[in-house]
């Protein structure tokens, strides 16, 4: 009876909170691409894939849904995102495909991600950035917080750092900066309203 107390105890425990999609976005100081910027609103997101079998969204605590917001989010906030139903000249896809949290007893908590990106030319398909990125986030332990609440703020700062490395690593495949040849006027985008989830 102890045991099977004990089981269901950890079981629950397990089941870390729902991560946020705000605090999965990265802070930048910079601008955003200048429209002028042949980058300029240059990607859409055409998938967001987790398999739930293997990475469970209770134990994750990261779904499709919440992954492609944040995406979105951190490429609407550096001008990168293609806007409206207009196609972006890139397509972009992601997965997780890595996932790893220490055991629920530990006081403090280290999430992993790794996720897939592969980033085309929408036209012709063919492969500009093809990267699999892999960081942890990390939250100590504190009286104040639950093991739930930590995982839940590890899992977000692990994102965080794995959005703005993809972001560096897009704008150098994506290389430097070019004028288009119709648009002289540089106009930075401001940060927009939540963009829609897919």
């Amino acid at each position: 009876m102890k045991k099977t107390i004990c089981l269901l105890l950890l079981v629950a425990t397990a089941c870390a909170a729902p991560s946020r999609v705000d605090q999965m976005v990265p802070k930048f100081s910079a601008p955003g691409i200048a429209s002028s910027d042949t980058r300029y609103e240059s990607v859409s997101l055409v998938s967001s894939t987790i398999d739930k079998v293997k990475f469970p969204y209770w134990y994750t605590t990261v779904s499709d849904a919440s992954l492609a917001l944040a995406l979105r989010k951190t490429l609407d906030g550096r001008a990168l995102l293609a806007q409206g139903q207009s196609p972006g000249k890139y397509a972009l896809a992601v997965s997780l495909v890595g996932f790893k949290r220490p055991p629920i007893q530990n006081l403090d908590q280290a999430t992993t991600f790794g996720i897939r990106y592969e980033l085309r030319e929408a036209a012709t398909g063919k492969p500009i950035l093809m990267e699999t990125i892999s960081t942890t986030g990390s939250e100590s332990y504190s009286k104040d917080k639950n093991v739930d609440d930590q995982a839940r703020i590890a899992a977000e700062l692990a994102m965080q750092k794995n959005f703005s490395q993809f972001v560096d690593k897009l704008n150098a495949a994506l290389g430097p900066a070019q004028v288009k040849p119709d648009n002289t006027k540089a106009k930075i985008l401001r940060p927009k309203a939540n963009p829609k989830t897919p």
